[in-house]
């Protein structure tokens, strides 16, 4: 459903040497992408939101995945500057290797914004999440459910971390692992890199869930861990749904299309959401602002986070801060 998701979004976008050759002799602002994956569905909403937006102003929006090769990433880089991109949008798998490629676009002058993720070295802007207080929410969200059950803080928890050298992994994990260790009778019985994908993480805690005969939680970095983590509990023949005895709590991070359906369906407790389809809008249009001269400078911006439960899915507050998964599947 994610890659399907990304695929729709993806759909008529040429390649960037088809690209090449259609440029017309009409110089238009063009805005280069580079990202490391297109597997994640957070990439379906920052995809939407700048190609909305770039297709509002006549921008060319060209875009280039490295599949998760921080070597593939600088080239692409390269790539995007060469097929005349005039602002390079970086979401980076390594916020510290893709440092080479920020240097070669600022040599020429390119402005270089960082998206859902930091980058290093010295950026343009940053539009990103305070990955930390995500973590955090997330951790605070699995001491209150661990109270409620228990009466007090205490209980077994799965902690399945993101790709590790980026910085929201990074990041996640320390605002996660650092509230739990406020509570010294919640204890994290298993540690994984979840790869912040949904096979990964199913593979990893499918090998925990045969280790560990008490869970009561289960923390994926992303939304998309969190998905494999439940398939592979209700592959143990451990599932119960929200609410029910011997349920394992789960909650992942972005707010993402498996995250939604399953707090709908009861599968999963929450997600702490971040707005893609927005970030990559608010920041085009800011783009378009400094081209226009409205803005001297283009700002960064710590993208609100909220929780989405079971409790308030359909309350006006969700509403109004939106779920950017409903809308990409539209």
């Amino acid at each position: 459903m994610a890659a399907a998701s990304v695929a729709a979004i993806l759909c008529g976008m040429t390649s960037l040497s088809t690209h090449a050759q259609a440029q017309s002799s009409t110089k238009r602002l063009v805005i280069g992408y580079s990202t490391y994956t297109v597997a994640n569905p957070a990439f379906a909403g920052i995809i939407m939101g700048m190609k909305t937006e770039s297709k509002k102003f006549g921008y060319r929006f060209i875009m280039a995945n490295s599949n998760n090769s921080p070597s593939q990433q600088i080239s692409d880089v390269e790539s995007l500057m060469s097929e005349g991109a005039n602002y390079i949008v970086i979401t980076p798998y390594d916020g510290t290797a893709v440092a080479p490629a920020v240097a070669a676009a600022t040599a020429h002058h390119v402005p270089v914004i960082a998206l859902a993720d930091h980058i290093v070295t010295p950026v343009t802007a940053t539009y990103s999440m305070d990955h930390a207080e995500g973590g955090k929410l997330a951790a605070e969200q699995v001491v209150t459910f661990l109270t409620k059950k228990y009466g007090a803080p205490k209980g077994n928890v799965v902690d399945l971390e993101g790709i590790a050298g980026t910085v929201a992994a990074a990041l996640r994990e320390k605002g996660f692992a650092d509230t739990l260790a406020k509570y010294p009778d919640i204890k994290i019985v298993a540690r994984a890199d979840g790869g912040f994908n949904t096979d990964q993480a199913n593979q990893v805690m499918t090998a925990i869930l045969q280790a560990h005969a008490k869970i009561d939680a289960v923390y994926g970095a992303n939304d998309a861990e969190t998905f494999g983590a439940i398939a592979a509990i209700k592959a143990a023949g451990r599932f119960a749904p929200v609410g029910q005895p011997g349920h394992i709590y789960a909650i992942g991070v972005d707010g993402s299309e498996p995250a939604i359906v399953g707090i709908r369906n009861g599968s999963q407790d929450a997600t702490v959401s971040q707005e893609f389809i927005k970030m990559g809008i608010e920041m085009t249009d800011n783009i378009h602002a400094k081209e226009a001269g409205t803005i001297s400078t283009i700002p960064s911006v710590v993208w609100p986070l909220m929780v989405i439960d079971t409790a308030n899915i359909d309350s006006p507050e969700v509403k109004a801060y939106g779920i950017w998964a409903d809308q990409v599947k539209q």
